[in-house]
């Protein structure tokens, strides 16, 4: 295991990672392309998918943010430091991977598809409706 300084040292690659990249290149170009297209489309920019990625991007920011501001610290890191650290790593790699298995792509098909709502869509079943809160295999297997 590694010194303090180099676990911040790391925490610091990491936090500019996922600044530099994911952030600056991937959620901004959801944010000032994609979502601008689905907005012209039709979509609500204040509920359904793009307030659901919305919402997520500024959960990610939020907590990179924390882990920023623990990397920067000059002082030694507390236990409070290190359990923060941890549970914020843990809230960010939990909501990743809750991201992944709630893509609300299943209802931006159905939309596109129809200009209409999922719920007026007999191809998908009833438990794929809430696609937003959960995605399930009836809601990736729907075809037009």
């Amino acid at each position: 295991s590694g010194s303090e300084s180099d676990d911040k040292a790391e925490l610091v690659r990491f936090v500019s990672f996922i600044r530099d990249f994911a952030d600056a290149y991937h959620h901004s170009k959801e944010e000032d392309m994609l979502f601008v297209a689905m907005v012209e489309q039709g979509f609500p920019r204040e509920a359904g998918p793009i307030a659901m990625m919305l919402h997520e991007h500024e959960l990610g920011r939020s907590l990179v943010s924390v882990l920023d501001g623990l990397a920067q610290q000059s002082t030694a890191w507390s236990k409070e430091d290190s359990d923060t650290l941890a549970s914020t790593a843990r809230e960010f790699y939990t909501s990743k991977r809750k991201t992944r298995s709630s893509t609300p792509w299943p209802t931006l098909d159905c939309q596109s598809r129809s200009k209409k709502s999922c719920s007026d869509d007999s191809k998908l079943s009833k438990s794929s409706r809430p696609a937003l809160a959960s995605t399930n295999d009836s809601a990736h297997s729907a075809t037009p």
